[in-house]
C-alpha cells in the first residue's frame, strides 16, 4: 500500500527502483570500505557547489576515503575555505585547493580547470553540484531575468564544466557526475525554470556520453536533503544525508559502475541490487531517458482499443 503523502519516505518510495533503499551511507558505498578507498586512492576530484549541501557532502566523503586531492569550487571563497579547513585534520594525506568560481562564467570555469591542472596535473573526477532553484512562480507571473538565470547556471554551467573536462582530459578516462533531479522528468507547478533547465542538462549528459568514449557520465538524483534547491513544502521529506550522495559518487568512479554509464540513478537505490540485475538493466535499456511513452516505427503504436 502506498505511503500517505505526509510520510517522510513518500517521495523516496515513489522513486524506488531497487528492492532495498537507503537514506544514509551504507557499507557497500562507505568511504571506510576498503574497496571504496581503493577507488578514491590517487584520484584528483573537482567538485562544484562544494561550499554547501550535496557538494559539501561529496567533498567530505572523498576526503574520508583519502582522495589524493580535492578541488573545491563555489561562488563564495569563504564557504569553500571553511569546508577545506574543517577537513584538513581528519584527512591529512589529501590536498585541498579552493577556487571561487561562477560556473556560468566561461573565464571562471577555464581558470578553475587551469589551476587544477597546474596544481595536480589532471582531473580524474568531476562532481558537478552547482545549481539554483530559480523563481517559484507560475509562468505568467515569473520574472524573466530571474527565470532565465536558472538556465545560465544550471544549463550553461553544466555545459562549460563538461566542456573544460573534455578539453583537459586529453582523451584519458575521466568521470563526470551530475547532481541531477527526478523533477526534470515531470512538470511541477511554479517550477518551470528549474524543471526545464535541469531537463536540458539531461541531454547535455547524453551528448557528452555519445561524443566522448573516454568520459564516464552519470546523472544522479542526490536524494532529498535540506538545500538551497529544495522547496520549503518539501522539507518534511528531507531525511537523506548529503553524505549518501557523496559516497555514491566514489562508487560511481570505480569500474563496477560501468553498467550505469549514461543512466539516471537515485542515490537512495542499493548498488548491490543494481549490480545483481545489471545484465537486464543493460539489455533492456533501463534507466535511460525517453522522450515520450509509446512505440514508434513501422505500423506505429499498437493501441489496446
Amino acid at each position: 500500500m502506498p505511503l500517505d503523502a505526509s510520510h517522510p519516505d513518500f517521495w523516496t518510495e515513489a522513486l524506488q527502483f531497487t528492492a532495498t533503499i537507503h537514506r544514509d551511507v551504507y557499507p557497500a558505498i562507505s568511504p571506510l570500505n576498503e574497496e571504496i578507498k581503493q577507488i578514491a586512492r590517487g584520484k584528483i576530484v573537482l567538485i562544484t557547489g562544494a561550499g554547501s549541501g550535496f557538494g559539501k557532502g561529496a567533498t567530505r566523503q572523498w576526503a574520508v576515503a583519502n582522495a589524493s586531492a580535492i578541488v573545491l569550487a563555489a561562488r563564495t571563497q569563504q564557504s569553500i575555505d571553511e569546508v577545506a579547513e574543517s577537513l584538513k585534520t581528519s584527512a591529512p594525506t589529501t590536498q585541498f585547493l579552493t577556487i571561487a568560481t561562477d560556473v556560468s562564467s566561461e573565464s571562471d570555469v577555464r581558470n578553475l580547470f587551469q589551476k587544477a591542472i597546474q596544481a595536480f596535473g589532471k582531473v580524474d573526477v568531476v562532481v558537478h553540484c552547482a545549481g539554483v532553484l530559480g523563481p517559484l512562480e507560475l509562468i505568467g507571473d515569473a520574472p524573466v531575468d530571474e527565470w532565465w538565470q536558472s538556465f545560465e547556471i544550471n544549463v550553461k554551467g553544466t555545459f562549460l564544466v563538461a566542456r573544460e573536462l573534455v578539453r583537459t582530459s586529453a582523451n584519458n578516462e575521466a568521470t563526470f557526475i551530475q547532481a541531477g533531479t527526478a523533477a526534470s522528468y515531470f512538470a511541477s507547478p511554479q517550477q518551470s525554470s528549474y524543471t526545464s533547465s535541469k531537463l536540458a542538462t539531461n541531454m547535455i549528459l547524453s551528448q557528452l556520453h555519445e561524443e566522448y568514449g573516454n568520459l564516464r557520465v552519470f546523472n544522479v538524483h542526490p536524494g532529498m536533503a535540506l538545500s538551497k534547491v529544495l522547496r520549503p513544502e518539501l522539507h518534511i521529506y528531507a531525511k537523506d544525508t548529503v553524505e549518501l550522495f557523496g559516497s555514491l559518487t566514489i562508487y560511481l568512479s570505480g569500474p563496477k559502475a560501468n553498467f550505469l554509464r549514461n543512466r539516471f540513478i537515485a542515490a537512495n537505490w542499493d548498488v548491490t541490487d543494481l549490480e545483481k540485475h545489471q545484465e537486464e538493466i543493460v539489455a533492456e535499456e533501463l534507466l535511460k531517458s525517453q522522450a515520450f511513452k509509446g512505440d514508434t516505427g513501422p505500423g506505429g503504436h499498437v493501441f489496446k482499443s
